[in-house]
């Protein structure tokens, strides 16, 4: 195999992330969430989740370990990158919940603000 070794400028955008869930003891055994509504198909989705979650990993280096939870509104929707991030969303930090899954139980519960 024959490479070319290069230097290449990489530019910074901001993000603004969907839901960010933190612990709020300082138990650093407990994760941090980090949560992805995503009801349109975007093929370009792991990339930009990804990023953004390396990105606050950077930033604030915050000693929990991390969790992405995908909240898709059915199946069709997902687009996974495979080639670049098949390890990552095939570990147990990455979880997707199908809202057209759920139990109709779910639906009855009373919710109190």
């Amino acid at each position: 195999m024959i490479t070319e070794m290069t230097s290449r400028e990489v530019k910074q955008l901001s993000f603004r992330l969907d839901g960010l869930f933190l612990p709020t003891d300082n138990n650093p055994n407990k994760p941090f969430y980090l949560v992805e509504v995503q009801f349109q198909p975007d093929d370009n989705r792991d990339y930009r989740l990804f990023a953004e979650l390396f990105l606050f990993l950077r930033q604030y280096q915050p000693p929990n370990p991390w969790q992405v939870v995908v909240i898709y509104p059915s199946r069709s929707i997902e687009r996974e990158q495979n080639q670049h991030f098949g390890n990552i969303l095939a570990s147990s930090q990455v979880q997707r919940i199908y809202l057209d899954e759920l139990e109709e139980t779910f639906n009855n519960l009373e919710f109190r603000i």
